[in-house]
């Protein structure tokens, strides 16, 4: 099997601001950005083509916009402060209303379709019987630093893919490579993304994921 990525939205970082904020802090104040319409009510109940045809017409009101990347002190203000698992608990296609990203907010996005290879698999569901309406996003966990050292972690790839389906919520998939990311290295597509990961190996990603 295989993705196909069947039309391309370019959405990459453009990170602008009117002046500098302190190292490691941005603003917690909304930023404006384009309107984008609620979904409507009857969403759910519609065809995967309509589905995904919302979500697009949605994303392309966002090309060429991002929400910048936000510091260390900020980040961890969102950690304290967001409430727990609200986007895992959630069964929705949009947003939590006035959530904010704080990892992985800048990414790539295209439609694409899942076509099974015809090759002997165990594997069930879409991956056995393809699916044609679907979303990728491909992003990094943080802002690359802009002079990275051998040491730094220079990217830390990552996506999700969304499937519609008729009248039923979607099905989604999220990989990473892992929880370190990738030192001294800026080709995205170097390591498979998985999610299935190994427990994190530094002190630092440790002491995130308690």
């Amino acid at each position: 099997m295989h993705i196909t990525t069947i039309s391309v939205l370019a959405a990459l970082a453009v990170v602008t601001g009117a002046g500098a904020a302190p190292s490691g802090f941005t603003s917690l104040a909304p930023r404006a950005g384009p309107t984008i319409p609620p979904l409507p009510a009857n969403y759910e109940t519609l065809s995967a083509a309509e589905k995904k045809q919302l979500i697009w017409d949605r994303i392309q009101l966002t090309a060429n916009t991002s929400q910048p990347h936000i510091g260390t002190v900020e980040t961890g203000l969102l950690l304290v402060t967001l409430p727990a698992r609200p986007p895992f608990d959630r069964v929705n296609d949009e947003m939590v209303p006035g959530r904010k990203k704080f990892i992985r907010n800048n990414g790539a996005v295209a439609q694409v379709k899942i076509v099974p290879s015809g090759k002997p698999h165990p594997f069930t569901g879409i991956w056995a019987t393809g699916a044609e309406h679907g979303i990728m996003r491909l992003t990094t966990l943080g802002e690359p630093p802009k002079a990275p050292k051998e040491t730094d972690v220079t990217l830390a790839p990552g996506g999700t893919i969304k499937i519609f389906r008729d009248g039923r919520p979607s099905t989604n998939l999220f990989a990473i490579y892992n929880l370190e990311g990738q030192k001294n290295n800026w080709n995205y597509f170097t390591n498979p993304l998985s999610n299935h990961l190994a427990p994190p190996a530094e002190t630092a990603t440790k002491f995130a994921k308690t």
